[in-house]
């Protein structure tokens, strides 16, 4: 065999150990991606797949803790679980909320609590996120709770809550995959019309007027309520959402947010965490009410408490609407807002923050403009910035990791016709 042939015959060889190793490096990486899409949106499973101990509330100067009537603990208002997983249940009891500093008690004052959990192997406690079952005790840690009054039949204060279950917060685009609409009315209460999504249906509260109701993971906070009927034959109808507003605020409502809820503008997180949007409602009297920035959930935005695997959904109310907040002139064609906080977030959160090198904390600017603003430019002491608003809601949200403890923030509004407005919101000092 000539040298040439033998030299035409190995670069084959090579090539097609070449085209061997590209065919055994593209077949994993598929499958990655596949396993990886499947962790993103994964439900977890019915059944607990580990158990631990309870978490223990934080101790020490100024944080709130709870001495519990033993004589009053009472699991009421029991239901199976839609996907047959462990009951769920309401927990009740009465307690003192207090706090110590500099080693003096101050009492916070005294409450009817109402914890929600589930009940497995005939311990009350919490499953999260990934599955794992820890006991709860009587504190503001490890379970969903809320501490109302202690005469909530004379003062008809009910406590009603929605609580959204995600899948696990420590991947990407984690998604709402389970809903729980659940409260109490008090003693008093004999009836509870549960509103969901335009479905009623009627329910004999439990003995502190209790009601529990499971839910799809296409239901929204602002389309639940719930009417309690009392012994003396008064009613009392709460909501969350627009329709929980306070009183004292109530009279400024110049128009509400009506039909669906739509995310306008998305941004990225710096760590490659959970991604940024904007929730939009249209509002009763024209335009949009637009709601403060939050994290995205699927379809829906929030802040997620990733211990519990739950999170809490940011719809607009009345409070984000124009005929509160003014309507927008080319003297003021920015409507903007910000928020800012330290180091926060996961173990998952912070690794991803050493692997980027990125500042614990998040800035978060959000707002919207005038339908002729054609750019949004914001000077931080960070850097500078130009963004153009969303086509529907004209919003808007850039975030920054970090902080800025000091410097001006300058805000330039562009219009479509070349003119521009400027503003400066002063010293930055969070």
């Amino acid at each position: 065999m000539s040298s040439r042939l033998r030299n035409l015959l190995l670069v084959g060889a090579l090539a097609g150990l070449g085209i061997g190793a590209v065919g055994a490096l593209v077949i994993p990486r598929t499958h990655d991606n596949r396993r990886t899409e499947a962790m993103r949106f994964s439900v977890p499973p019915v059944q607990p797949k580990r158990e631990r101990p309870a978490t223990h509330p934080p101790r020490g100067s100024g944080y709130l803790q709870l001495r519990v009537n033993k004589r009053s603990v009472a699991i009421e208002a029991v239901t199976k679980d839609n996907r047959g997983g462990p009951d769920w249940a309401l927990r009740t009891f009465r307690a003192t909320r207090f706090s110590q500093r500099d080693g003096v008690e101050r009492i916070a004052g005294r409450s009817r609590c109402v914890q929600l959990g589930r009940i497995y192997r005939g311990r009350f406690g919490w499953i999260d996120a990934k599955a794992t079952f820890r006991p709860v005790g009587f504190s503001f840690a490890g379970a969903p709770i809320r501490c109302g009054s202690r005469t909530a039949d004379m003062r008809r204060e009910p406590i009603v809550v929605f609580e959204n279950l995600i899948t696990d917060p420590h991947h990407l685009l984690p998604r709402v995959y389970q809903t729980v609409f659940w409260g109490i009315g008090g003693r008093a209460a004999e009836m509870a019309q549960i509103n969901l999504a335009g479905r009623k249906s009627r329910q004999q509260p439990s003995k502190s007027g209790g009601f529990l109701i499971l839910g799809s993971e296409k239901l929204h906070a602002k389309q639940v309520s719930v009417e309690f009927t009392y012994a003396d034959g008064t009613h009392k109808h709460a909501a969350l959402g627009q329709d929980g507003l306070p009183r004292w605020f109530r009279p400024r409502i110049k128009d509400k947010a009506v039909g669906p809820t739509y995310i306008a503008a998305r941004a990225a997180d710096p760590s490659g965490d959970v991604p940024w949007g904007i929730p939009i409602a249209r509002s009763s009297r024209g335009g949009w009410c637009v709601a403060s920035a939050g994290r995205v959930f699927g379809d829906r935005i929030g802040t997620a408490t990733p211990r519990l695997g739950t999170m809490d959904e940011v719809q607009p109310s009345a409070a984000d609407c124009p005929g509160v907040n003014g309507q927008l002139t080319r003297k003021m064609p920015v409507i903007l807002g910000w928020s800012s906080g330290g180091p926060s977030g996961s173990e998952t959160s912070r690794r991803r923050s050493a692997i980027r090198r990125t500042l614990p904390g998040r800035t978060v600017y959000s707002g919207y403009t005038l339908p002729d603003v054609k750019y949004v430019t914001i000077a931080t002491p960070r850097d500078v910035r130009t963004i153009r608003p969303s086509a529907m809601g004209h919003a808007f949200v850039l975030v920054y990791d970090g902080t800025f403890p000091t410097g001006e923030v300058t805000v330039t509004a562009t219009f479509k016709d070349g003119k521009t407005h400027v503003q400066s919101l002063g010293p930055s000092a969070f």
